[in-house]
């Protein structure tokens, strides 16, 4: 999404900025280098799972750089006069998309809770899927704010200084909004309020979850020792 818009600028004769393009294909070297060359695995003793671990780490991080690079891209729209019906389609794509990846990352979620693995581990993992869901409503705000210039309010137009800075401030609402904590923004259309309220219930609906899946557990352990303890009983030899 950031190569094409770049080479269509480079054609036009404006300025691009190389450099988000160059560090992502570097992080997508560096992922190739550690998928493929399973001798640096086995040179550093790394258990599979520790493995897997890192290359996990390694291509959320990928993720989380390439969407925020996306998302400059996408920035530039609002500072745009005017938008045409094919700069609204592309807009309305990416919104589409990242809801999508959202789907995918609860997804993800769901099958981490239900997962056996050590309790790091998984909070590790489950701090990263978050981060993806942040960047993912976070293009999803840039996305409506291009669209309609008026849908999120600013309490200082310093906030709208330039594309990094207004990809930046709504990564943060983005987070605080999925912690239930609230950003320094206001939602004001219809469709930017829909997007904040989901992001809010995912992460209380999730940490539902874990926590009635952990009382679920414990409960059902319980009952099984029970029936353990009584099957033991009932098999004793009398004497």
């Amino acid at each position: 999404i950031h190569l094409v818009p770049s080479i269509w600028e480079a054609n036009a004769g404006n300025e691009v900025e190389w450099i988000p393009l160059i560090v992502v294909v570097i992080l997508l070297v560096l992922l190739a280098m550690l998928y493929y060359y399973k001798g640096i695995v086995r040179a550093f003793r790394i258990d599979k799972r520790t493995a897997a671990l890192i290359e996990y780490s390694a291509v959320t991080t990928l993720v989380l750089l390439s969407g925020y690079f996306i998302g400059i891209s996408i920035a530039d729209g609002y500072f745009r006069a005017e938008l045409d019906i094919f700069d609204r389609l592309f807009y309305g794509t990416i919104c589409i998309m990242s809801m999508f990846f959202v789907y995918k990352c609860c997804k993800e979620i769901k099958e981490l809770i239900d997962k056996e693995c050590e309790y790091s581990k998984k909070t590790f993992l489950f701090i990263l899927i978050l981060l993806q869901i942040a960047q993912s409503f976070c293009l999803s705000y840039l996305s409506v704010i291009c669209m309609n210039k008026s849908a999120f309010v600013f309490p200082e137009e310093s906030l709208t200084a330039n594309e990094s800075v207004l990809t930046f401030e709504f990564f943060y609402f983005s987070a605080m909004t999925l912690l239930t904590v609230g950003g320094n923004l206001n939602a004001v259309s219809v469709l930017a309020k829909i997007l904040v309220f989901l992001e809010s219930a995912i992460f209380a609906v999730f940490i539902s979850m874990i926590v009635f899946s952990g009382s679920f557990s414990k409960t059902k352990t319980g009952k099984a020792e029970k029936v353990q303890t009584a099957e033991e009983e009932s098999i004793k030899p009398v004497p």
